[in-house]
């Protein structure tokens, strides 16, 4: 995915600098004021505007990629703390398993110790 990322932009940055290399001619470019600048090739400005476009939306994007960057953060240690939980979890069921097996052995051949009586009961009366 991150590759094919990089040719689409590779590709719109070609077809943006063929498209300046199509229009040289030198142009007027006011801005707000009185500042003026003449005769600046059309190329120029084309590939400036795109480059100043560019780093705006970098600008942009930094915080989602900081909110991004502290949810990755969160959600691992989140699984750190799970798999702990899972490791402390296995040891008590193993623990609880090797206490079974004394209790088992304890226990006469016939185990009728740890039978309990079940009481029947009359249901519908």
């Amino acid at each position: 995915m991150r590759y094919l990322v990089w040719a689409l932009r590779i590709v719109l940055f070609l077809l943006v600098l063929l498209f300046a290399l199509k229009n040289t001619d030198p142009v007027t470019v006011r801005f707000f004021g009185d500042y003026v600048f003449a005769g600046v090739p059309l190329i120029v400005v084309l590939l400036l505007a795109f480059f100043v476009g560019a780093i705006f939306a970098w600008l942009v994007s930094i915080p989602t990629r900081v909110r991004k960057t502290r949810e990755v953060s969160r959600l691992k240690g989140e699984v750190d703390r799970l798999n702990r939980d899972v490791a402390d979890t296995r040891q008590s069921l193993n623990v609880l398993k090797a206490e079974e097996l004394r209790l088992r052995s304890a226990v006469p051949a016939s185990g009728s110790a740890l039978q309990t009586p079940v009481r029947e009961t009359a249901v519908g009366l």
